[in-house]
């Protein structure tokens, strides 16, 4: 078979159905065409594979289930390295990407050689698919590389990127005892990325539905997401620091000792704007 110039990696361990279903075949309603699918499915009680049905006869799906838990971070660079395409576009096994997600972001890096990743404006939707947010990002590389001081500035899940650029810096590799799951190793990968000399971008566009529901990890670990951002900025950028970046540093820190209810409202409440 030729070589597709995208390759769209699909990450999952318990996968539920409606979602996953939903995120599966909002990649095969795409637009543009010349694409493989990378699932990759750590065992769990939920045999993932199963709950696609017909979808997973689709020539395009290839799917890996491994025979034991790895892990996030072993499952993203486990289909880093089987994916074949130029580029690596990213989707979690909950969310819906638009339509036109891959050929905005397809056209985007044809027409700028010199950028390494473009991610899109996000829109947050709830377990029903109703909106509820919508999340506006940074998109000139100056402004994310000012961004990635307070905040990671590329939603990972709504991100396409050159699979060269990040396998030469050694794709995936946050490793810290307070993120077991790896829930910020994006934010560790863009500020890596970021000090190797390679440009982000963002389309000012929503490309992805971002599903928040009850089983969703960074709801169910905000403490731990939180706690693991800061200690990302202590490595990699307190060097770069502003007055306005150390106001935040320890704001963020003092959400910490908040009881993890209002540590969710905070949050939900500085990241998204209430969709109109």
């Amino acid at each position: 078979m030729s070589k597709p110039l995208v390759s769209v990696n699909i990450c999952t361990w318990r996968p539920q159905q409606a979602y996953f279903s939903a995120a599966v075949q909002s990649i095969l309603d795409q637009t543009f065409s010349d694409y493989e699918v990378i699932i990759v499915e750590d065992p769990s009680e939920i045999d993932g594979k199963a709950l696609l049905g017909d979808l997973i006869k689709d020539p395009k799906i290839h799917y890996i289930q491994n025979s034991q838990r790895t892990g996030l971070l072993e499952q993203k660079n486990q289909a880093l390295k089987l994916s074949r395409g130029e580029f690596v576009a990213i989707l979690d096994h909950d969310d819906v990407a638009i339509p036109e997600r891959l050929e905005r972001q397809v056209e985007f890096l044809l027409k700028h050689p010199e950028i390494c990743v473009v991610g899109s404006w996000i829109r947050a939707i709830d377990a029903l698919g109703k909106p509820i947010g919508i999340r506006k990002y940074p998109t000139h590389p100056s402004e994310i590389r000012a961004a990635l001081r307070r905040f990671s500035p590329i939603a990972h899940p709504a991100s396409m990127f050159r699979k060269q650029c990040v396998a030469e810096i050694g794709g995936y590799t946050w490793r810290h005892r307070v993120d077991p799951l790896g829930l910020v190793s994006d934010y560790d990968l863009w500020c890596r990325l970021a000090r190797a000399g390679y440009d982000m971008s963002n389309i000012p566009e929503v490309l992805l539905d971002y599903r928040i529901h009850t089983n969703a990890q960074k709801k169910l670990t905000v403490r731990s997401f939180i706690l693991a951002t800061i200690i990302i900025k202590w490595r990699y950028l307190k060097n770069e620091f502003c007055a306005s970046d150390w106001v935040r540093f320890f704001a963020e820190l003092g959400l910490l000792f908040l009881p993890s209810a209002l540590v969710w409202q905070v949050f939900w409440r500085v990241t998204y704007k209430r969709a109109i």
